[in-house]
């Protein structure tokens, strides 16, 4: 199984929770595995600090929140796969994640660091510089879990605390990854071509219910049911949309279908 070169992995979950050490064993996994992949950590704790410097200023938070979206960008754009070691508490967070995997066209994973809050607590405790344990509340009481949109459903979860080897942890996502991937180009592959069959059944459907509305209103009899033609190709457009006819059935059918309208 080979992986493409580029995708994005959003990681979420509390402070302390492991996300980093998780991230940065899983690059070094990825690219043992795969030296033809590159893989760029994006963390917005250290974009934060260039930004700020060592005193936190509330109002420029959403500076780093650009700063850290443009990275992350700018990574896919040179090439990189990325990995998103933020927070990402919020769903609004991982939106804008996804639409920038959709915006670059890369394969998009959710992965929840779950390892619980006292946990979080005794490992930041343990850091040469723990973060106020009230801030882990905080993001606790604010974190949206995975139970609103299909979208955000994560493909992997995982309580770090039962790892006695992070490094486990990351090769079963290494494998899921190379399972995944590769059935998310499928998917997408897919979903192209079923979008280029619908764009060419509805221009044929919008050029041929034209020409045959024009045959109509070329006969001196219906030029006075212009209006009642037009509002008829309406409503058969929004109720034939989806339905994949072959031209010279689009033809007959609508054919039939204003004659019935009007009566003829």
């Amino acid at each position: 199984m080979v992986l493409v070169k580029k995708f994005l992995i959003c990681l979420a979950g509390l402070p302390a929770s492991g996300k980093s050490t998780f991230s940065n064993t899983l690059k070094e996994s990825i690219e043992k595995k795969y030296p033809i992949i590159k893989v760029k950590i994006v963390d917005p704790d250290i974009l934060r600090e260039q930004i700020m410097g060592e005193t936190f200023q509330p109002e420029k938070e959403e500076l780093v929140r650009k700063a850290n979206l443009t990275a992350i960008s700018n990574s896919l754009q040179n090439g990189y796969a990325v990995i998103s070691d933020d927070l990402n508490y919020y769903a609004s967070m991982r939106h804008d994640l996804k639409d920038i995997a959709q915006k670059y066209e890369v394969p998009f994973f959710i992965v929840h660091i779950s390892t619980p809050l006292e946990i979080c607590l005794k490992w930041n405790d343990k850091r040469s510089n723990p973060i106020p344990n009230k801030v882990i509340y905080e993001v606790k009481e604010k974190f949206d879990y995975f139970n609103k949109y299909k979208w955000d459903e994560p493909d992997a979860v995982y309580n770090l605390a039962e790892y006695v080897e992070i490094e486990n942890a990351a090769e079963n996502f290494l494998q899921y990854l190379e399972k995944s991937v590769e059935l998310k180009k499928k998917q997408k592959d897919k979903s192209k071509e079923t979008r280029t069959e619908d764009q060419s059944y509805h221009e044929s459907l919008d050029k041929i219910t034209r020409e045959v509305v024009g045959k109509f209103l070329k006969q001196e009899i219906y030029q006075d049911k212009k209006g009642e033609i037009l509002e008829c190709r309406k409503k058969y457009l929004k109720q034939e949309l989806d339905s994949q006819m072959k031209k010279q059935e689009i033809r007959d059918d609508f054919s039939s279908y204003l004659k019935k309208a009007l009566d003829i």
